[in-house]
């Protein structure tokens, strides 16, 4: 993931294609989430995708310092219920 990403930015964290294949792509940046964990500010919405067949697109949402807190694929959610490190 880029240092500091930005609407737009796309990159690559699993490109071994055709073993496995992601493409993530900045939505939307300084956003407040909350989830059970806590609210986390300054949270970025990415969309993953995949070329690989029977994949489905998911949307998750990071957390400076924490990583994913929330995401939503087809028919399914989850979010962060407990961390040590504390919302920023």
């Amino acid at each position: 993931m880029p240092a500091a990403p930005g609407v737009g930015d796309t990159y690559r964290p699993e490109d071994l294609f055709p073993l496995v294949d992601e493409t993530d792509s900045v939505k939307r940046v300084g956003l407040q989430v909350r989830v059970p964990a806590g609210r986390f500010a300054s949270a970025i919405q990415v969309l993953e995708t995949s070329r690989l067949p029977d994949s489905t697109d998911e949307t998750k949402w990071y957390a400076a310092g924490v990583g994913v807190i929330k995401g939503k694929a087809h028919g399914e959610t989850f979010a962060l219920v407990a961390s040590t490190i504390r919302p920023r």
